[in-house]
This record gives structure tokens, C-alpha cells and sequence, in this order.
């Protein structure tokens, strides 16, 4: 679908069947946005992103990927399509949460329309799909931040992944910052 997307950013005539029913990309984005598509949403600024730079990026993927996850290094997922697999580490990326902006992070969370409660389930799959180690999105640490919830990482060697463990350690907090000790 990226490659879809790109086409039609850059006037091509994209060969994916629901892209191919809009006339431009603005049409596309005007879609995205009336619709309330988190998931179409993440795409375009995906797109945006990377501009330019997204066919080669979407070629080098292709060509390192294999069709047997059983034997992959790394698995580039959706949240949907992860659901009853587990893997050893889960990174996610900040296309969760797309209703919520900076500014939001200090105000209550605001849940009025369905598509918001959907993601927030659909962010419970993504993180529930690690076994040993999560590798946080800044939005997901800030909306932790808001709630007080503190979430650490303990780089001591030995360290199995299994809570409550009671040592002084050195700590890693969320947003990679470093506190030489803490009680983990």
C-alpha cells in the first residue's frame, strides 16, 4: 500500500485497489481525515515522511524479506496483523495514538469518538506481543508520563526480564535517559 500511496503523491497511477479510486493525493488525504482511518492515516505521514526517499527504502525491505517469520531477524508488523504472536522484543512505532498531539499529553484524555477507543485497544494488542522487552514510542511514554506510570529498563547483565527484582541497579527510564541507581 505504501508504494500505492507514493504513486499517487507523485501523480503515478497506483495499482492497488482501493488508492486507485482517488484522483490525487489530496483527494486520498481529505479521505483520510473525513474518514477518521488512524491506520490510512500513519501511512500518509509514513509517505510524507520519507518522501522521495520511500521507493528505495520499500525496495531495500523487499529485498532482505523472507516469507517465513519463524526464521526472520526482525518482523515489521501492524498491531493487527501481530495479534497471537509474540516476539522476544516489540518496538513500536509513534503511529499509535494519532488523535493525541503534544499539547494533549497535559489535558485529560479525550476518548468522545470510537475510532479513539479502537486505537487504545489496538495499542493493548502491540504491547502485549512482547515477551521479554517493549521498546516504547515517545507518545506512548508521554500518555505513561501523564498517568504517573513509570516505566523503567534495567540494563544490569543477568537481568531476566522477571518483576518484581529488588536490587540496586542502573537504570534506563523511557526516554533513554540514565539514572546510575535505582531500585528495580
Amino acid at each position: 500500500m505504501y508504494q500505492a500511496i507514493y504513486d499517487l503523491m507523485v501523480g503515478k497511477k497506483p495499482q492497488h485497489n482501493f488508492i486507485s479510486k482517488f484522483s490525487s493525493y489530496d483527494d486520498l488525504c481529505r479521505y483520510a481525515q473525513r474518514a477518521d482511518d488512524p491506520a490510512l492515516s500513519g501511512k500518509l505521514t509514513v509517505c510524507e515522511r520519507y518522501n522521495h526517499s520511500l521507493p528505495h527504502y520499500l525496495e531495500k525491505i523487499r529485498g532482505m524479506s523472507c516469507s517465513d517469520i519463524r526464521i526472520a531477524d526482525v518482523v515489521f508488523s501492524t498491531a493487527h496483523k501481530s495479534k497471537g504472536l509474540e516476539f522476544d522484543t516489540v518496538r513500536l512505532c509513534d503511529d499509535f495514538l494519532t488523535f493525541l498531539n503534544n499539547e494533549d499529553l497535559d489535558d485529560t484524555l479525550p476518548l468522545d469518538r470510537m475510532s479513539e477507543q479502537d486505537e487504545l485497544n489496538l495499542l493493548y494488542v502491540a504491547v502485549t506481543r512482547a515477551k521479554k522487552q517493549l521498546i516504547m514510542s515517545p507518545t506512548l511514554v508521554g500518555l505513561l508520563r501523564r498517568a504517573k506510570i513509570s516505566c523503567v529498563r534495567c540494563k544490569s547483565p543477568g537481568f531476566t526480564g522477571n518483576l518484581p527484582i529488588e536490587r540496586s541497579s542502573p537504570i534506563t527510564l523511557c526516554d533513554a535517559s540514565v539514572m546510575d541507581s535505582g531500585l528495580v
